[in-house]
Order: structure tokens, then C-alpha cells, then sequence
């Protein structure tokens, strides 16, 4: 529960801010799963909030998600999911912003719990298509890692694509977009794909 203890930390912050924003979604996530002929895919739903600040020209990022993924097929065992992350950064141009931070995600199992710790760079580049309707696409590269497997991690990388609509006269929006992420470990002996379709509403900042 860290990453909630973190997100519960900077809330003074998001308060006393001087534009800030948050929001609420879901997640239906798909987690892939490849040891040597062994492949493991499970599916769930995740259920999370956001914020965002922005101060002094720098922006923060934080969210927090948990749910559970069941196997869509096969043996592996049900999880529990808990994921967070803290971004840093800014937008040196109109339209385009970079950030960087750690990453979390932890798999639960009766068993124990699975580890995975990034810490990652984003370039993001968004712009407006029709009226409040803005699209947006994000790419990240896992700048180091470490996970509590038996092989080592090589390196990760992912991106993201969305719509984000904002009501007329209005701060609230709402968001649909999909993410993938992918992680080699081992020297290529194992492969991690996750992919998520998100819907979310919020107020203010996104």
C-alpha cells in the first residue's frame, strides 16, 4: 500500500496548489504472461483516482489503481493488482510535455506478492481535433528497473492513446484511451505485456 500512502501524503499539496485537477476511473486490464513455450494471460478490471498539479511552471502526476486479474485460461493463479506512480515534469513547448518518475505495480497471490518497481521517461504530445475534443499520445521507456523474479530485468517500454472531451463551459471532462506496455527480462527468457483500455471523468487539471 505505499503507493496509497504517497498519493495520501500530497494531498495538503493538491490543495494549497494553484491549479490543480483529479479524477476518477476504470480500468480493463489484460496482463500476458511468456516463460520460454509457457504463457500465462489473465483479465480484470481496476478501479483508480488521479491528480494532477501544476506550480511554478512544473507539473506533478500521481495516481493509484487496484483491482484483481483472473486467468483467462489454464492454471495460473488469480490476482490482486495494486499499481501507483509519481510523474515530474513540464512542457517546454506548446502541445508537448516530459516527465519522469517511479512506477509500481505489485501482483498478490496467496502465494506472495510480485514485485515491479520502474523508474521511467515520458514524452507526451496532445492537440485539439474539433472544439473540446483534444487526442493525445504518450511513449515511455523504462530508464532502469527491478523486479522480484527470478530473471533479470533487461528493459521495458510503452505508450499511450487517447480522447479526452470537455464539457461546454465547463471544467469536468471525460477520457477513453488505451495503454501497452511491454518488459523483456532474462535476456529475452521472459516477456511482460500489459495493456489497458481506461475510462475516466475528472475536474480541472488532466
Amino acid at each position: 500500500m505505499k503507493p496509497l500512502a504517497a498519493l495520501l501524503l500530497l494531498i495538503p499539496a493538491l490543495a494549497s496548489a494553484q491549479t490543480f485537477g483529479g479524477g476518477v476511473g476504470s480500468t480493463m486490464l489484460r496482463v500476458r504472461s511468456t516463460v520460454g513455450a509457457t504463457e500465462e494471460v489473465l483479465s480484470g478490471t481496476l478501479m483508480g483516482v488521479e491528480g494532477r498539479v501544476e506550480r511554478w511552471g512544473l507539473a506533478l502526476d500521481v495516481a493509484y489503481a487496484q483491482g484483481s486479474v483472473e486467468p483467462d485460461s489454464g492454471t495460473p493463479a488469480a490476482r490482486d493488482v495494486v499499481e501507483g506512480r509519481i510523474l515530474f515534469g513540464n512542457r517546454p513547448w506548446r502541445g508537448l510535455s516530459v516527465k519522469a518518475g517511479p512506477h509500481i505495480r505489485s501482483y498478490v497471490t496467496t502465494s506472495g506478492t510480485q514485485r515491479w518497481f520502474f523508474w521511467e521517461a515520458r514524452l507526451r504530445g496532445e492537440g485539439t481535433i474539433v472544439g473540446r475534443v483534444q487526442v493525445y499520445a504518450e511513449i515511455w521507456r523504462v530508464l532502469s528497473g527491478d523486479v522480484n523474479v527470478a530473471e533479470s530485468f533487461d528493459g521495458g517500454q510503452g505508450g499511450e492513446a487517447g480522447m479526452v472531451v470537455t464539457l461546454p463551459r465547463s471544467p469536468f471532462w471525460g477520457r477513453l484511451a488505451y495503454g501497452i506496455e511491454r518488459s523483456k527480462l532474462g535476456g529475452g527468457a521472459r516477456l511482460e505485456t500489459v495493456e489497458g483500455l481506461s475510462l475516466a471523468v475528472g475536474y480541472g487539471k488532466r
